[in-house]
């Protein structure tokens, strides 16, 4: 376990030495991070930082830097250094269900579902939260398809099992989509005359 003694002087050069965001990527940054809060703040501008673990480039805005670069992982090490790690951050292979190479994509168009460009998802379970956040109304909808698909198949295995039991003059019992009329024996009421 390696300890790590940087100095104050030490992290103020980091904090000199981070790249500086162009003017234009620093717009798109305050008017996101302005979206996600209620009010914004003014700054000096953000830096970028890169996080020693995950090789992630991180935005960071200038009058936080220092607080940051002080941070260490469990292990003693600088969580986040100015600059870039050697390699490269690691990307998932599993695509959002309604990616347009989806093998369904043609069944979900005809469904009207909208097309997802998300294709880095890191398990089958983050690809669950995913549709769960990002898509609520679609997964509920590819949930509901399934469930009644199995429902169907269920059926048809009951079906063909009450077939094989059921002795051969008992006629099977065929599938109807239309309600029994339920009649009553009761004579009807009449209301009492007041």
């Amino acid at each position: 376990m390696s300890q790590d003694t940087r100095t104050v002087e030490d992290i103020a050069g980091m904090v000199r030495d981070a790249e500086v965001v162009d003017e234009e990527e620093n717009e798109e940054l305050k008017r996101v991070f302005a979206e996600k809060k209620a009010q914004t703040v003014s700054s000096a501008g953000y830096r970028y930082l890169w996080d020693v673990e995950t090789k992630e480039k991180v935005p960071i805005l200038y009058y936080m830097l220092a607080q940051q670069l002080a941070k260490k992982t469990p292990d003693g090490r600088p969580r986040f250094v100015t600059k870039k790690p050697d390699g490269e951050p690691w990307r998932g292979i599993v695509r959002c269900l309604l990616h347009k190479d989806n093998p369904q994509r043609e069944y979900f168009n005809s469904m009207g579902l909208r097309v997802c460009k998300k294709e880095n998802i890191q398990s089958p379970h983050a690809l669950t939260q995913h549709m769960r956040l990002k898509h609520p109304q679609e997964w509920k909808l590819i949930e509901d398809e399934k469930k009644e698909k199995e429902r169907l198949e269920d059926r048809e295995i009951q079906r063909a099992i009450l077939s094989r039991v059921a002795p051969p003059d008992v006629p099977a019992i065929q599938p109807t989509t239309e309600a029994p009329l339920y009649v009553s024996d009761k004579p009807p009421k009449v209301k009492k005359k007041k």
